[in-house]
């Protein structure tokens, strides 16, 4: 997807693998968002802890420069 241009966006929902998504989105993120954003990650809002970890990723990004992709979105999934 780099090589063509196309921008990867994850968007993961499941909450009992929520933690591996963080940790997986990020990954991709730093090693790949080094010049443009290649990757985006979701941040799904409704969660108690999703501002804190919006910011604690926002500034680990910027410490790192790196360029911080980002979706953010208000939970469409709220009763699955």
């Amino acid at each position: 997807s780099k090589e063509k241009d196309i921008q990867i966006i994850i968007d993961a929902e499941k909450n009992q693998d929520y933690h591996k998504y963080q940790e997986l989105s990020n990954q991709l993120m730093f090693d790949h968002n080094n010049k443009k954003v290649n990757v985006v990650k979701t941040y799904q809002m409704y969660r108690k802890d999703a501002y804190d970890t919006l910011v604690e990723d926002y500034n680990f990004f910027l410490k790192n420069n790196r360029i911080f992709g980002n979706k953010m979105v208000r939970g469409a999934y709220w009763n699955s």
